[in-house]
């Protein structure tokens, strides 16, 4: 470890802990540690109650990026806001769903809000959206929020959750305070290319064209999957020239399909 003595910066990819534990006892080792990126981070959950506290970095240190699956981001979340002041976040990605998870995201949002500049979150994060509309992320405290990612936006018809998480899509935008957006992405999960019209884009646009999206730049909307029975192209052609053609005609429609051949 004596090597570790004299790094500043480090980034932890894809590695699979035995414990939580395991993971924070690593960061610990770097003494002088200045930014710290995790990433797609698991191991096993505790039977026992962890003090995080306990665990607290010896310096302030500042995330790059914190990009969590469901496994590992409870425990991130509540070791990072143990720490006092709690850290800055410049990048902040998650993927959560249980309610025990998705409240501690809130909690780490409403204390880092000022710092993040990249928001990424799955839909499935505002499951309770429709009782708390106005407090339902804490995306109004991400004052300096540049980049906006509402993630897998499920459009599928009789899919239960779909009618809840297209009316949540305008709200969440609705509810965004920064005036520095330069870009919003939306992964959107479609059967069929009508089940683009599941979703209400004039309010999207609506909402993009107001004075708080002044500084909007981007429109991205990308729509994975590698075995699909909708026609790309037509997709495509609705999204530019129906779904999104205030934006398409100023250039800033990006349209990407993940897992297909050839561009649109």
């Amino acid at each position: 470890m004596s090597s570790f003595q004299h790094i500043r910066h480090l980034d932890i990819v894809k590695v699979e802990f035995n414990t939580f534990i395991d993971f924070v006892q690593l960061v610990r080792s770097f003494p002088v540690l200045e930014t710290l990126s995790v990433s797609l981070l698991q191991w096993q959950p505790s039977i026992l109650k962890i003090d995080y506290s306990a665990y607290q970095l010896r310096r302030p240190i500042r995330m790059r990026l914190v990009d969590l699956l469901e496994k590992s981001a409870a425990d991130v979340a509540h070791w990072l806001l143990a720490h006092n002041p709690t850290p800055r976040i410049d990048t902040l990605h998650f993927e959560t769903n249980k309610p025990e998870s998705n409240k501690i995201m809130h909690q780490l949002i409403m204390a880092c809000g000022p710092s993040i500049n990249e928001l990424k979150f799955e839909l499935a994060f505002a499951s309770e959206t429709e009782a708390h509309l106005e407090d339902s992320i804490g995306i109004r405290n991400c004052v300096n929020l540049q980049h906006l990612h509402l993630h897998n936006i499920i459009l599928f018809s009789g899919y239960p959750m779909t009618g809840a998480i297209t009316r949540r899509v305008p709200v969440l935008l609705s509810q965004v305070t920064s005036t520095q957006i330069r870009e919003v992405v939306f992964t959107v999960l479609i059967c069929q290319k009508e089940h683009l019209d599941l979703l209400n884009w004039e309010s999207v646009t609506e909402i993009l064209s107001g004075p708080r999206f002044a500084n909007l730049m981007t429109v991205r909307v990308r729509v994975p999957g590698s075995v699909v029975t909708f026609d790309r192209a037509e997709v495509a052609r609705q999204l530019r020239e129906d779904k999104l053609s205030v934006f398409h005609g100023r250039g800033m429609v990006v349209l990407e399909f993940p897992g297909a051949l050839g561009a649109y």
